[in-house]
This record gives C-alpha cells, sequence and structure tokens, in this order.
C-alpha cells in the first residue's frame, strides 16, 4: 500500500473518530458557567469539528497526489518494491506504537472516573511521550524532564478547565 492511500485511510479514520465524537458531545450534560457562555459540549465539538476538517483535507490531498502520481508511480514502481521490503519492519514499528497509543487512550477514558484525571492525564501524556520519543533520547535527564512535563501539564490543564472553565473533572483518588 502505497504512502498516499495509507494516508488516505488515515482521514477516513479520523472523520470517523470526528463525527463519532461529535455525535457523543450531544449526550454531555450542559453545565452553566458563570464565567462564559459556553457549554461543555462546546470544546469536544470544536475538537470533533477539527477532527472531520483534517480528516477531510488528509483524503481530498491525497486523492490529488494519486491522480498527478499515476503515471510517476508506475516508473518508480520497481524501485519502490525494494524500498518497501526493507521498511517493513519500520512500518511494524509504527504499528505497535500506533496500538500503544490507543491502548494508552483506552486505559485513559478506562480508569479516568475512579483514579482521576490529574493521575490519569499524568499517565497519559508520559506514555505517549516516551512511545514518541526517538530511542536516541532516552537519558535519564530526559525521562526527568519528560516526568515534569507530564506533571505540570496535567494539574496545569486540570485547574485551567476547573478554575476557568467552571468544568468538573473527576479527582479520583486523590480528593
Amino acid at each position: 500500500m502505497t504512502k498516499a492511500r495509507k494516508d488516505i485511510v488515515c482521514g477516513i479514520v479520523l472523520d470517523i473518530i470526528g463525527a463519532l465524537m461529535f455525535i457523543g458531545s450531544f449526550g454531555i450534560k450542559h453545565i452553566n458557567s458563570l464565567t462564559f457562555d459556553v457549554g461543555s459540549a462546546y470544546f469536544p465539538r470544536i475538537c470533533a469539528g477539527l477532527l472531520l476538517f483534517l480528516g477531510t483535507l488528509l483524503i481530498i490531498s491525497n486523492i490529488i497526489k494519486m491522480v498527478k502520481n499515476r503515471n510517476k508511480d508506475e516508473q518508480i514502481k520497481s524501485t519502490q518494491e525494494v524500498a518497501e521490503k526493507s521498511k517493513s519492519k519500520f512500518d511494524s514499528i509504527a504499528l505497535i506504537k500506533a496500538l500503544i497509543i490507543i491502548a494508552a487512550l483506552i486505559l485513559f477514558t478506562v480508569f479516568l472516573k475512579t483514579v482521576g484525571f490529574i493521575i490519569c492525564a499524568f499517565i497519559l501524556l508520559l506514555s505517549l511521550i516516551m512511545v514518541l520519543a526517538p530511542k536516541t533520547e532516552f537519558k535519564k535527564k530526559n525521562i526527568i524532564i519528560w516526568i515534569i512535563i507530564s506533571a505540570v501539564a496535567s494539574v496545569g490543564i486540570y485547574f485551567l478547565f476547573v478554575e476557568v472553565f467552571n468544568l468538573i473533572l473527576p479527582i479520583g483518588i486523590i480528593g
């Protein structure tokens, strides 16, 4: 499968996730805010809209690339076959990383109410950083920095949503 076709599949997946997220946002209980006239479903709908937009953009741009490069692909096909054989190892590593990210997101949503937002967000952010970081960056100094960034970001996001947006996030075992 060529890169353009993989990108089209990714765009379709993004569109599906965005549509499901948008539909799911209608089930969010509306909590009136004292400081803003924005409901609880506002941010998830914006994220869903962005996912839909970016997924559609990815699909359209890669369809255009495929049409333009149809003749070039036939000429390069023999050289790509050799390159794809050597890239199969990297594709399996990318697939494993994608599965780890999906598993981390699922675990985040499953344990959010019981464990709490701050701890779940910390673990999610740290795992995403560690999965996406190149192997050369795994040094003691960088891992400590990643832990600090994850902790500060999760606490900062929690207080942003609770104090500024007046939204209720689960505190979990901390409270």
